[in-house]
């Protein structure tokens, strides 16, 4: 899962940084239509929240995660290969859908993966590996982008986004966790087990 997160970050870190440079530059869009594409994608992300339940009662977390990543950095990809700001609002509106069913079985695997008393140390070591691949990514892109163009940093890190998804299909296993007996139930029959020995010396 470490890796699989190292690699995610790689590819959208850059995306993020370049994002605003990219829009101006690309589609000379300004502020408004940066907030068209924002509200496409969150539209999406609606729709990609309702269909959760039905999504996840008929696909493994597993595939949720990685054909839903290789799908992000596909639809990232061809942003960079985009023709006319319209694609870049449907783009937009394709990954919010995609994204939000990855998200939710990524998280759902780390909880089940992970004990309760270890979980917040957990969660704070993914955040941190998050952030460490992010900033190396949005170095990366800042060094680069101009030599390579703002175009190319979408494919380039879009295909790395997509190899994240394939990785994780390969690495990553959904944990199968122990019902544990209720507190009461386990107490009720220690108590009854008393009563017998009590009763039948």
């Amino acid at each position: 899962m470490l890796i699989c997160l190292a690699v995610v970050q790689l590819g959208l870190g850059a995306i993020n940084v370049v994002w605003v440079p990219f829009l101006q530059r690309t589609f000379g869009v300004g502020p408004e239509g940066l907030g068209i594409v924002d509200s496409a994608q969150g539209v999406g992300m609606v729709v990609g929240g309702v269909a959760l339940g039905f999504v996840t009662s008929r696909l493994s977390k597993i595939t949720l995660i990685g054909w839903g990543l290789v799908a992000i950095g596909l639809l990232l990809a061809g942003m960079g290969l985009a023709p006319a700001f319209v694609y870049i609002i449907a783009i937009s509106a394709a990954i919010g859908l995609v994204l939000v069913p990855a998200q939710a079985s990524l998280m759902t695997i780390m909880q089940l993966a992970v004990p309760d008393l270890k979980r917040g140390r957990v969660g704070s070591a993914l955040n941190a590996l998050a952030v460490a691949a992010g900033l190396l990514s949005m170095a990366t892109a800042a060094t680069f982008g101009e030599a390579i163009g703002l175009r190319m940093v979408y494919v380039v890190f879009g295909l790395i986004t997509s190899g994240a998804g394939l990785l994780g299909l390969f690495v990553l296993r959904e944990p199968e966790k122990p019902l544990a007996p209720a507190p009461a139930t386990a107490s009720l029959a220690e108590g009854n087990c008393n009563d017998d020995a009590r009763t039948n010396p």
